[in-house]
Formats: C-alpha cells, structure tokens, sequence
C-alpha cells in the first residue's frame, strides 16, 4: 500500500508491504510484530489511560489548558513510570516503522534498501520538530497504514 502521512507541516509517502518487517528486522534488528504484540500486552490496561493522555496533550499543544491545569490532570491519571515507559516504547516504535515505511517509498533500489544503517533514521528523525513525528495523531496514521486502513489516511493508492 502506498500513501501519504501528515507529519506537523510536512507530508511523507509511505509504502507498507510484505518487505517492511523485514527491512525493520534487517535495520534495527528486532522484530516489529513481535515487539508490537508484546507491547500492546503491557498497554492493553493502559488504553483508556494513554487516551486520556493524548486528549490532555492535544488539549495542552492547542492551548485549551495551560501548562498549570496539564500537571494537575496530569497526576489525576495516576499513570506509574513503567506505564508510561511502555507508552513511549510503543509511540518510538511506531516512528521507527514510519521511518521503514518512507524508506521504502524514497528508495526503489532494494539493494540500497538494505544497505541503509540506523544514521539515516537519525537523519530522518531530524528533519521534525521535536515530538512531530511521535504524536498521537502520526501514531494513529502509522498504524492505520499498518493495518491496511487507508481511509484513515490522507490520501491513499494501491502500490
């Protein structure tokens, strides 16, 4: 599948295939389907949680609360530190496969696919505002990519 995620300002084709776990397992050598199943055990308790969460920092990033009214919310979720340690696992993870996914859309040669090494992640990850490409709303492009959800995305076209 091939298609398009908004990041901040900017856009980034993506392509979602049978390569991309692959390539993920090749670059950053771990498996991402298994990693995500384990990930989405840990947080199963945490989803209600993890939206509160996003909803106070929407609420937060588009000034509706101040900074003040964040922080007592905030602790209002009693959310522990291996909770959210687990919550910003699986939001790096999600950048990661974003990063696999546009790689696969920039590049076309497959030998250089997997000639690619973990700078170019740094470098993907540097052309963002900090927190850009681990919002919420990428996280839920990114993973509706994932699923093969494209009407939740942009724009979509088969590859």
């Amino acid at each position: 599948m091939r298609t398009t995620l908004s990041v901040g300002e900017q856009t980034l084709d993506v392509v979602c295939n049978g390569l991309t776990p692959i390539l993920f397992k090749h670059i950053f050598h771990r498996d991402f389907i298994v990693e995500f199943g384990n990930f989405n055990e840990r947080t199963h308790d945490l989803a209600s949680k993890a939206k509160d969460l996003v909803a106070l920092q929407t609420d937060l990033d588009s000034k509706k609360i101040t900074q003040e009214e964040y922080l007592e919310k905030y602790k209002a979720l009693n959310i522990t530190n291996e909770e959210l340690s687990s919550l910003n696992d699986r939001t790096e993870l999600l950048s990661e496969l974003a990063f696999i996914m546009n790689l696969q859309a920039t590049e076309s040669d497959t030998n250089k696919l997997f000639n690619t090494n973990i700078v170019k992640f740094y470098e993907f990850i540097a052309k963002f505002e900090r927190n850009e490409l681990t919002s919420a709303a990428v996280s839920r492009q990114v993973m509706a990519i994932w699923k093969g959800e494209s009407a939740t995305t942009i724009s979509s076209k088969n590859a």
